[in-house]
């Protein structure tokens, strides 16, 4: 066989070997071997490799191996939804009158996601496009924004995720009676806010603010939009005055269009 058609074949190998790691969420190379079809020595071939990549890391406890968070890498500019490319135009065309950075966000698995952005064309962006990472519910606008108009058992499903994960940052945003407050001024108001906070420990995110409206189909969100801009720059009340119009027009747009 020639070399080109066995780097491919390997190339297949291992995608689909991530992909049953993925949904299997950890398993043992002979476990592996069966539901693959794949010879053992081939399995634990890859999984060096991938191991080695950081991509996959075996358990000290159970001896299975599962994938890392390296893998999210995988992932940056993937849309995994309808949502950006339905928003992409539209938030597009929106760049035109808000300079500073607009993001549509989808949620998953108790995080937001960056489906689009216009960060590339603004000249106002602080960071790098965060397109395909994830991003925590109770620390960003458009997780506070998902999570208020959402129904109260998906709500509750929400937090009990951000609970279990354990994330010291969120410990303040996880008292019962904070969330509550949180949630019910977000969903009066109709917005949500990030006022200077930091979203992500290695980011400009404390040097940032943001507000964020849900994007509703069919009254339940399936999304958020939000602007993010230097705090020093504008008042709360100023970016308000300025953004949540628009941004609600935008939202309403998105959603007739999914």
């Amino acid at each position: 066989m020639p070399k080109t058609d066995s780097g491919i074949r390997a190339l297949e190998r291992g995608l689909a070997l991530l992909e049953e790691l993925n949904l299997r969420d950890g398993a043992r190379p002979t476990a592996l071997s069966k539901s693959l079809g794949l010879p053992r020595s081939s399995v634990y071939r890859i999984l060096e490799t991938l191991e080695e990549l950081q991509y996959v890391e075996r358990s000290a406890t159970d001896s299975r191996f599962r994938v890392t968070d390296r893998v999210w890498l995988l992932a940056r500019g993937v849309t995994k939804t309808r949502l950006g490319s339905v928003a992409g135009p539209i938030i597009r065309h929106l760049a035109a009158d808000i300079a500073w950075p607009i993001d549509v966000c989808s949620y998953e698995a108790g995080r937001m996601f960056t489906q689009e952005t216009t960060n590339t064309m603004s000249p106002m962006a602080l960071a790098r496009s965060m397109v395909g990472l994830p991003l925590p519910l109770l620390r960003t606008a458009s997780g506070r924004a998902f999570l208020a108009f959402s129904a109260p058992d998906e709500q509750a499903a929400m937090l009990a995720l951000a609970r279990a994960a354990g994330d010291p940052a969120d410990l303040p945003f996880l008292d019962r009676q904070a969330i509550a407050k949180l949630l019910r001024d977000t969903k009066e108001r109709g917005y949500s806010i990030r006022s200077g906070e930091a979203a992500l420990p290695t980011s400009s995110s404390d040097k940032t603010s943001s507000i964020a409206v849900p994007i509703l189909k069919d009254g339940r969100p399936v999304g958020a939009i939000v602007v993010i801009w230097i705090t020093s720059a504008l008042t709360l009340t100023e970016a308000v005055d300025q953004f949540l119009t628009p941004l609600q027009d935008a939202a309403g747009q998105i959603a007739s269009a999914l």
